[in-house]
């Protein structure tokens, strides 16, 4: 809604049971059509942090983006905008959805801090880092052996 939409006032005509012959006017307020100051701010706040991500330096180029976007629909989720920035709170949000902890999170990464990730990808966007949870999450929930976890070096493939 715009701003710039005032209230609207309309007259209705309301008859009453004694006087049908004489009905009433009386004026109502449509609240619906104006913006209250919350809602005008709110609208405010959305566009600039739609200029914030649209103007954001953080890399889109992520091919697996596509595989993210299947694994967030598969769990009722919507990724975050590539232009939003990674923050500490935003991981722990993430991780309750996910229902994983941030102790998993620091094992996982091997981190003892949930800014480290950020200090080591200055222009990695949370839709980047969600999708890399999601992927781990996934992998975890399968138990399959085409997502193999390599820790350490890399086995051998069989001789053919």
């Amino acid at each position: 809604m715009s701003p710039d939409i005032p209230r609207v006032n309309r007259e209705a005509t309301i008859s009453r049971n004694n006087s049908p012959s004489e009905p009433q006017k009386r004026a109502i307020t449509c609240p619906l059509s104006g913006v209250g100051p919350m809602r005008e701010k709110a609208a405010q706040t959305r566009k600039a942090n739609a200029a914030l991500r649209a103007t954001s330096a953080l890399r889109k180029d992520f091919g697996t983006d596509g595989y993210w976007v299947e694994l967030a629909h598969g769990r009722h989720m919507r990724l975050p905008a590539w232009g939003t920035p990674i923050t500490t709170s935003a991981i722990r949000k993430w991780l309750k959805k996910l229902g994983r902890s941030v102790e998993w999170y620091r094992d996982w990464q091997g981190e003892k801090d949930l800014a480290d990730f950020t200090k080591r990808n200055p222009g990695w966007p949370l839709r980047a880092l969600i999708g890399l949870l999601l992927e781990e999450v996934e992998v975890e929930e399968s138990d399959c052996e085409a997502h193999p976890r390599v820790v350490g070096e890399t086995p051998a493939l069989p001789a053919q």
